[in-house]
């Protein structure tokens, strides 16, 4: 007899292939837990839902509904699939359109709501770069970290100038410096500005108003790196967390390291330094003549 998915998929066979033709595959899925979510006999709830989508959802991501403030009104229902895909997709947190089109599905851009954004065009704009979709303290469900004119709502002193980035340099002329190491992040010498790449001018989840979740920002250049991780069968624990080892805009290390590889790692593998194999430089590696250290192997 078949267990997890598998047993389902003898009969859903369209769907599986369906479901796994995507980007981004809910871990249940991925993992073949078809019943953490399914009762496969009956049920009172359609699709054979447990319960209610809401109280599956929220029995793994019980963070979301810790968090204090205002509901945005279809979390506040319960209505999860409003915006999100249950099973794959090919977007981030398994959205189910791109940018402001989920969005504006329910919020149509009218002229109120273009002129509460300087009467841009909201076409293509990232809405969830600057509004938490799930719960707020600040009005309009804006995200907790605001960048001060923003708060203060001096939009022109940013808006009335050249994006470039004398920009951003004229406020913070002195991060300039941290750039300037034997490896940088190639934003320098950007025509546009590249500090937008990395960074929301308007508000974010994260200090320093690094854009989006933890890593997902890195991915939006590094895809090739996440994709080959996606595949591993082991993962750092943090390897989400970019920062943990590596400078955002330079350092004088390869691959802008914080610290050289031994380093790093005992700052967090710290009994490892007292038993680990000979490294440095009386300890040659083999291959290429380099001294070993934790990544030669």
């Amino acid at each position: 007899l078949k267990q997890g998915s598998q047993l389902c998929f003898q009969c859903h066979d369209t769907f599986e292939a369906k479901v796994f033709n995507k980007k981004v595959v809910h871990q249940p899925v991925a993992e073949g837990q078809c019943s953490a979510c399914h009762e496969p006999h009956a049920s009172a709830t359609s699709g054979l839902l447990k319960r209610s989508m809401s109280e599956l959802c929220l029995n793994c991501h019980n963070d979301i509904d810790e968090q204090p403030g205002k509901s945005h009104a279809p979390f506040a229902k319960g209505q999860c699939a409003t915006c999100h895909l249950p099973h794959s997709g090919d977007r981030r947190a398994l959205l189910k359109a791109d940018n402001s089109e989920v969005c504006l599905s329910c919020h149509q851009s009218s002229a109120a709501l273009r002129r509460q954004h300087l009467n841009r065009s909201l076409d293509g704009v990232d809405c969830l770069e600057c509004h938490q979709p799930h719960k707020s303290q600040q009005v309009s469900l804006l995200r907790e970290n605001l960048h001060q004119p923003f708060a203060e709502g001096k939009c022109q002193s940013c808006h009335s100038r050249n994006n470039d980035l004398s920009l951003c340099l004229s406020c913070h002329e002195d991060i300039l410096s941290s750039f300037n190491h034997q490896f940088s992040h190639r934003v320098v010498g950007s025509q546009t500005n590249g500090c937008f790449n990395c960074h929301s001018p308007h508000a974010s989840r994260q200090k320093g108003l690094i854009k989006q979740a933890p890593g997902q920002a890195c991915r939006q250049c590094h895809e090739g790196k996440f994709e080959r991780r996606s595949k591993s069968l082991y993962v750092h624990p943090d390897a989400n967390n970019c920062v943990t080892c590596h400078q955002l805009h330079g350092s004088d290390l390869p691959a802008m390291r914080k610290k050289d590889n031994d380093s790093a790692c005992v700052d967090c593998h710290e009994r490892h330094s007292n038993f680990s194999h000979p490294m440095g430089d009386k300890a040659l590696d083999p291959r290429n003549g380099q001294p070993m250290d934790c990544i030669s192997c």
